[in-house]
């Protein structure tokens, strides 16, 4: 059997079951859909701008930061103020 029949199929059913998938797809394939709010799913500047209060509540938003570097700091900085944020941005029906 292959890694396929033995690995990843077996996880994607398991997640299913649970109702937590997590799939990716290349590049403006999600753009049209929308999260439980109804919001268009963000393209990477747009995430960089809802990262950014958690990085510098209160500062305006800065257009020079990386999204990289912008997610690794509010993970350091408030873990579960950005897990929630991503949970509500890209959960979708």
């Amino acid at each position: 059997m292959s890694d396929l029949e033995n690995t990843y199929i077996p996880h994607l059913r398991a997640q299913f079951e649970r109702g937590r998938p997590i799939l990716f797809t290349g590049s403006g394939f999600s753009m049209a859909a929308r999260n439980f709010a109804g919001q268009q799913l963000p393209s990477g500047p747009g995430l960089r701008e809802l990262v950014w209060p958690i990085c510098f509540p209160g500062d305006p938003f800065e257009g020079s930061s990386t999204l990289p570097d912008l997610y690794d700091f509010a993970l350091r900085r408030a873990p579960s103020q950005l897990s929630g944020l991503l949970s509500r941005t890209f959960t979708v029906s």
